[in-house]
């Protein structure tokens, strides 16, 4: 008899909104408890993250939501993951079930391209998501790694359907330029970023960018221009 199920995030690393993919999973598996499709004999479930930076948001991401989940890491020779678990007892989910019912509905997003580097990581997260969720928007990329197929296409398919394209132009990556020049084929809206401006290439040069020091001040700037550009849509 299953007593434990173990779960890793679906959508996270192919281009999906990261903090929107959790909280669906979450919704699904609540859903699923209160309406007694998961037997009584589980006991406990798992969402299992290697990730440490992915985990420490995961748990910033539940604060969002109204239900209670045990939070732990684990260590071995063999891996290292952390676990979040959510424990299936009739009396304490009823309890505790307090989460908001939503439906799964299509949600405009913003596309971001940006270098596949982890040192952008933060400015992605904390920065630009940052300032997508607080304009309502769900926020997107594409990982290198995360397709066996043709990823141009994929990035091209994606641009096509956002809201809007938001760049991040620092280091000047031949790949996030491509997919500007693609956007503007497409007269599709467009938001600039850098961290120094005099960094820009000459074909960017005399277009808006908007430039920052902090992940504070890239949040603060990005999410009054896409506040903007719901206003004009």
């Amino acid at each position: 008899m299953t007593r434990s199920v173990a779960f890793t995030i679906h959508g996270v690393g192919y281009g999906l909104d990261e903090a929107e993919a959790f909280q669906s999973q979450l919704r699904g598996i609540k859903n699923a408890l209160d309406e007694g499709l998961i037997g009584d004999k589980v006991e406990k479930i798992f969402i299992v993250e290697k990730d440490k930076d992915r985990f420490e948001r995961l748990k910033r991401y539940t604060a969002e939501l109204a239900y209670d989940f045990n939070f732990s890491t684990k260590t071995s020779t063999e891996w290292k993951c952390a676990i979040m678990t959510a424990t299936n007892s009739n009396t304490e989910i009823h309890a505790k079930s307090s989460l908001v019912e939503m439906k799964v509905e299509e949600k405009p997003f913003v596309f971001v391209a940006i270098p596949f580097n982890k040192e952008f990581d933060d400015i992605f997260y904390f920065g630009i998501q940052g300032a997508a969720h607080e304009n309502g928007l769900l926020c997107e990329r594409i990982d290198e790694d995360s397709f066996t197929g043709e990823i141009l296409a994929r990035i091209l398919d994606k641009i096509e359907k956002a809201k809007c394209l938001i760049a991040e132009l620092s280091g000047a990556n031949p790949n996030v330029y491509l997919e500007v020049g693609y956007a503007w084929g497409k007269s599709k809206p467009t938001i600039l970023l850098a961290k120094d401006i005099k960094d820009l290439q000459f074909d960017i040069q005399g277009h808006k960018c908007l430039s920052y020091e902090r992940i504070i001040d890239l949040k603060e700037k990005l999410t009054e221009e896409l506040g903007g550009l719901n206003g004009k849509q």
